[in-house]
């Protein structure tokens, strides 16, 4: 059995690609993982799906292309919205 990385988002680091680079590195993702939809993309970039550690280290080689090579796991944005809740007693 394939080992998986659970709910593993990858939002911060695609924050980071330059904005000319955004269509390339989806395409990247895309071939390199064998993934059909884009919806499948956003799924695994956004947590929602699991992502096998085969996939997650392909996906790590993607942003060191584009010369992302730290902070790429999570949702900063997500967990500060979060922490904000929190504070505010929601």
């Amino acid at each position: 059995m394939e080992k998986t990385v659970n709910s593993l988002s990858f939002w911060n680091g695609y924050g980071q690609i330059r904005k000319r680079d955004v269509k390339a590195f989806k395409a990247d993702v895309l071939r390199a993982l064998g993934y059909k939809r884009m919806m499948t993309f956003y799924q695994k970039m956004n947590g929602q799906e699991s992502l096998p550690v085969r996939e997650k280290e392909t996906i790590e080689r993607i942003f060191k292309k584009y010369g992302i090579t730290k902070n790429i796991w999570g949702n900063d944005d997500y967990n500060s919205e979060i922490d904000r809740a929190r504070v505010a007693g929601c």
